[in-house]
């Protein structure tokens, strides 16, 4: 069976913000992509951090990915993950574990 992935362009004026956290035999990372409306590369970051959470490092991913939409003075950003959870938790839906506050 093929699976075909579509990544959709944001729209104008924006930027797009990919992320994802990796934990991998008690090993973590997380990577950040930003991308404008003409797909070309902005910026990105990716790094190692042993969180003993795969929600944890996606939303270090997120927490990245956000400071350096900051550090261009980015005010139109689409978050996109992977993670359901950690965007629900961005969005206010339910309750983010104690380790995350502490964590990011």
């Amino acid at each position: 069976m093929l699976l075909t992935v579509l990544w959709e362009p944001p729209r104008e004026g924006w930027l797009k913000l990919n992320t994802d956290g990796l934990l991998a035999n008690d090993r973590g990372g997380y990577g950040a992509l930003i991308r404008n409306n003409r797909v070309e590369y902005v910026m990105g970051i990716a790094g190692r951090l042993d969180l003993p959470s795969i929600n944890l490092l996606e939303l270090k991913a997120i927490e990245q990915g956000v400071w350096l939409a900051r550090s261009i003075e980015a005010t139109r950003i689409w978050i996109e993950s992977d993670s359901t959870t950690a965007l629900a938790w961005l969005h206010g839906k339910g309750k983010v574990p104690w380790t995350a506050i502490r964590s990011l």
